[in-house]
């Protein structure tokens, strides 16, 4: 039974003078296919990684042939980052996603930093990601539909694990909109509730949902004064 074995190379270099050194050398014992495309593959009779068939066509991966661990270790990172790839490719029919996110998720899968960040920048090559639009996609849809708060929507973006300079710059594109947004959720509390508008108990009640709402109080205040010029049917 042959196993993984040295050979003796000769160097006569500068930097090394005339001496010999040896390089260990491995043999892939065996490819196993497996169900859905899939292929395991043994070096020195061991189990060492698994990929699909056509990444063992393609890096031209043979049963008995010889390889030392530098190219061992080449291939896995190869058929590592092609299986990480497609995984965030399936994860990303889902919707948008940020730089953090991919990391956790891949990270979740086991997938080691030096293939993540690979990965990442091949995205990054595609515009498959692209933090600053996903942070101005999440500002738009929190505004429009949702009518939420700078605050809350800058608090989401850092959750997702948005940079700071990218939540700044989008934050900054979006000024004067917050009071908008208040403003929008007054009018649609004062014309769901049966309460009268100018009750001072409903007031201070729909000041502290505005505050509630992660909006500030100088902007809670304005949005309920605005409010209260117009007439329920006016909403």
């Amino acid at each position: 039974m042959i196993e993984g074995f040295f050979i003796n190379i000769g160097l006569n270099t500068p930097e090394f003078g005339h001496e010999r050194c040896k390089v260990a050398f491995m043999i892939i014992t065996s490819i196993v296919n497996k169900k859905n495309n899939k292929c395991d593959v043994y070096v020195d009779y061991e189990f060492s990684f698994s990929t699909d068939y056509e990444q063992i066509i393609k890096l031209g991966i043979k049963e008995n042939e010889c390889i030392d661990e530098e190219h061992l270790n080449e291939i896995i990172l190869k058929c590592q980052s092609k299986s990480a790839f497609d995984r965030v490719l399936k994860y990303l029919e889902y919707g948008d996603r940020s730089e953090s996110e991919i990391y956790n998720k891949l990270k979740e899968l086991k997938y080691d930093k030096r293939t993540i960040e690979k990965v990442i920048l091949k995205l990054k090559d595609f515009d498959y990601i692209n933090d600053l639009r996903y942070a101005k996609e999440i500002l738009s849809e929190e505004q429009k539909l949702k009518h939420s708060s700078i605050r809350k929507i800058a608090w989401k973006l850092a959750n997702k694990g948005i940079k700071r300079n990218i939540i700044s710059q989008v934050m900054a594109e979006a000024d004067n909109i917050d009071l908008e947004a208040a403003i929008a959720l007054a009018k649609k509390r004062m014309k769901s509730s049966n309460a009268d508008a100018n009750d001072k108990k409903f007031i201070q009640k729909t000041y502290r949902y505005l505050v509630g709402k992660g909006f500030d109080y100088d902007t809670s205040i304005k949005a309920v004064d605005a409010c209260l010029k117009y007439n329920k049917d006016d909403f």
